[in-house]
C-alpha cells in the first residue's frame, strides 16, 4: 500500500489509503518508532508513561487500521506510508 494523501484533524494525522484511512497521533508515532527499534510493550509503556496494556491496546488498533497482524508488518506499513522514518 502506498500513501495517497495525508491530512490532519483534531491532533490526529491520517494516511489516506484509497477509501480507508490510518489515523495516528504523536503517541502512536512514538510507539511505532519504539516497535521499529525492537522494544517490548512494557518497555514502551515506561518510555511513554503509559501502562503496557494501554500500549498493547493502541498497537491492536493500529493492527486493525493497517490491516496487519504482526508487529513487523505494522512497522513496514508505517515505513512505507511515511508515518515513521528508518
Amino acid at each position: 500500500m502506498t500513501v495517497s494523501g495525508l491530512y490532519m484533524e483534531n491532533k490526529k494525522k491520517y494516511v489516506l489509503l484509497g477509501d480507508d484511512s490510518f489515523p495516528y497521533d504523536d503517541l502512536d508515532k512514538r510507539i511505532l518508532e519504539c516497535l521499529r527499534d525492537g522494544k517490548s510493550s512494557k518497555e514502551i509503556g515506561r518510555m511513554v508513561f503509559r501502562s503496557h496494556r494501554n500500549v498493547e491496546g493502541r498497537i491492536g488498533k493500529m493492527f486493525e487500521y493497517s490491516n496487519t497482524n504482526k508487529t513487523i508488518s505494522l512497522v513496514i506499513f508505517a515505513l512505507r506510508n511515511k508515518v515513521i522514518d528508518l
